[in-house]
């Protein structure tokens, strides 16, 4: 009767180690679930607190619109000619490869999306040059469209 008792004991125990055993699971499982809703919201609160990013990234982005096609191009490096503050030539690539796009002077455009013969042009209207930034308002180059802005991020 004394191992029944101690059985008995022992059993109380256990039970109890089992209920933090299997409330030891519940609780890691709440911290996993809240950890992928902290995931979950992160790109949320990233989206919210970065516009600052996402005004320096779209400082580099152009949208190139070729026979109804638009694509989105980040520009990974702007390399800028002149006097710093007065740019005489921008050249923006994309991990050092096409594509490219290149502004010469205050009128000449070039974009050069991969192997093929690249769109060429004076531009007249929709380019304005000013400090160490480029912006593209739906200015035609060949056929292509490019809009948006590129911004030096090294000088020569």
């Amino acid at each position: 009767m004394t191992g029944c008792s101690t059985t008995q004991e022992t059993s109380p125990e256990s039970e109890e180690s089992a209920a933090e055993a299997s409330t030891a699971p519940a609780e890691v499982t709440a911290p996993e679930d809240d950890a992928e809703t902290t995931e979950e919201a992160a790109p949320e609160e990233n989206a919210e607190s970065s516009p600052d990013s996402d005004a320096e990234s779209d400082s580099n982005t152009v949208s190139v619109t070729i026979d109804g096609e638009t694509e989105e191009i980040t520009f990974s490096d702007a390399y800028c000619s002149g006097p710093q503050g007065e740019i005489k030539n921008i050249i923006g690539k994309v991990n050092n490869r096409p594509p490219l796009l290149k502004v010469s002077g205050s009128e000449h455009v070039m974009l050069k999306m991969g192997e093929e013969r690249p769109y060429e042009s004076q531009v007249s209207e929709g380019l304005d040059i000013s400090g160490e930034t480029v912006t593209f308002d739906e200015v035609s180059v060949e056929g292509a469209t490019i809009d948006g802005a590129l911004t030096c991020t090294s000088w020569d």
